[in-house]
């Protein structure tokens, strides 16, 4: 997609940047500390560079195959580092501490998972951590998600995100989870539709089960794998 900056940019706004540092700031503040050193791939409108900006924490590499993207993050964010290539065919020079990927791995061809996961696991300090969130396919309503961007390659349930260190056959010395990508109980709405999610959510598993079905556990529009580097 020619200059991806222009396609972000006319399906956010404002109030659209706003509640995405809250959904960051409530799922992943507690992954993040004040001497972290981070690789955002994919880094959008800089909305996560936002939030670490706002912590002290400068010390951030990007990569995004689009330069309109790396201009605009270099413009207005502070960072370190910079690269505009394709992840699948970087090769990384520094030890992080944190790498994130909000809603990339979605847009990459499963082939290519095992070089990429193996090459950025290589990448950690020691109790590192990937943090890799992507739509649920796991909610039937998550195919709207999977077709709404010719981009997209693929889906995840909790079932498959979590094979995904294995898949990729990482060396013995992680651990790994898959979280919810929850909403923040910020204000009165959020909590409304927090409610109401919760029994959309029982209504989902309740008609897989009666239909005698593999279920997923979690059914939040989006899923976080957490990898972390034990040794």
């Amino acid at each position: 997609m020619n200059n991806y900056l222009k396609y972000l940019e006319s399906i956010q706004s404002p109030s659209t940047f706003k509640r995405k540092i809250e959904y960051l700031k409530h799922n992943f503040s507690k992954f993040v500390t004040n001497n972290s050193v981070v690789l955002e791939i994919g880094p959008g409108l800089g909305e996560f560079i936002f939030l670490l900006n706002q912590r002290h924490i400068n010390d951030i590499d990007i990569i995004d195959y689009d330069k309109s993207v790396i201009k605009h993050i270099e413009k207005k964010y502070k960072i370190e580092h910079s690269y505009n290539q394709d992840i699948s065919v970087t090769k990384l020079k520094r030890k992080y501490d944190l790498i994130f990927l909000l809603q990339v791995l979605e847009h990459i061809p499963p082939k290519k998972y095992p070089d990429i996961i193996k090459n950025l696991y290589g990448s950690l300090n020691q109790k590192g951590k990937i943090i890799i969130t992507v739509p649920n396919g796991g909610n039937p309503l998550g195919i709207v998600e999977r077709y709404s961007d010719i981009t997209h390659y693929n889906l995840f349930s909790d079932n498959s995100l979590i094979q995904l260190p294995n898949y990729c056959n990482l060396p013995d010395g992680y651990q790994a989870k898959v979280l919810p990508y929850s909403i923040p109980p910020s204000n009165i709405l959020n909590i409304f539709r927090i409610v109401l999610q919760k029994i959309l959510h029982n209504l989902i598993n309740l008609t897989v089960i009666i239909n005698d079905g593999v279920y997923s556990h979690i059914l939040t529009p989006n899923i976080t794998c957490i990898i972390t580097k034990t040794k």
